[in-house]
């Protein structure tokens, strides 16, 4: 009997320790859920707190999008301005160039060349076109004006003695 009572007392301790176990265990379940959540509601603040900041931050650039454009546009229309006055004028050398052609048609036409010939902007005809030519290429001159319309192109129109105008492309 004494047997039989000892194996009861046993089966009732271990029947109370897995009860205990599944207490502590759904306890425990508990708690770990518990603090899951708490961790995605801290993660999910986190994250609206972040995306708001984003949020504003996009909104300030937006707003300032405005202001950039119109200061970049200006910006961008005073070089405009600034290089269409800079290369509107013709450049020193390209002066030069007029005056020496001036002077070379007033000595051919005291010298009586150039009857025949065709006219140039500069006023005249050129007696030595590979002597303008290379003069030209050694100042570096680039823009010339057209005679007839006044617009700027990139061709300088020579005339000769025996009325071929070669045009040079430069």
């Amino acid at each position: 009997a004494g047997l039989r009572r000892q194996i009861t007392k046993h089966q009732q301790q271990l029947e109370d320790l897995r009860a205990k176990h599944d207490a502590q265990m759904t306890e425990l379940l508990l708690v770990q859920n518990e603090k899951r959540k708490i961790l995605m509601e801290h993660e999910t603040s986190k994250l609206r707190t972040k995306d708001e900041a984003h949020t504003m931050e996009i909104k300030e650039w937006k707003d300032g999008l405005r202001l950039r454009k119109s200061k970049l546009e200006d910006f961008f229309s005073r070089q405009l301005k600034d290089s269409e006055a800079f290369y509107s004028h013709p450049p020193a050398s390209t002066i030069s160039v007029k005056r020496m052609s001036l002077s070379m048609n007033s000595n051919e036409q005291q010298t009586g060349g150039g009857a025949g010939d065709s006219s140039s902007e500069y006023g005249g005809s050129v007696n030595s076109t590979s002597y303008l030519q290379q003069t030209i290429s050694a100042i570096g001159a680039t823009d010339d004006v057209a005679p007839s319309s006044g617009t700027t192109s990139n061709r300088i129109n020579f005339s000769t003695q025996d009325g071929v105008v070669p045009q040079t492309d430069l």
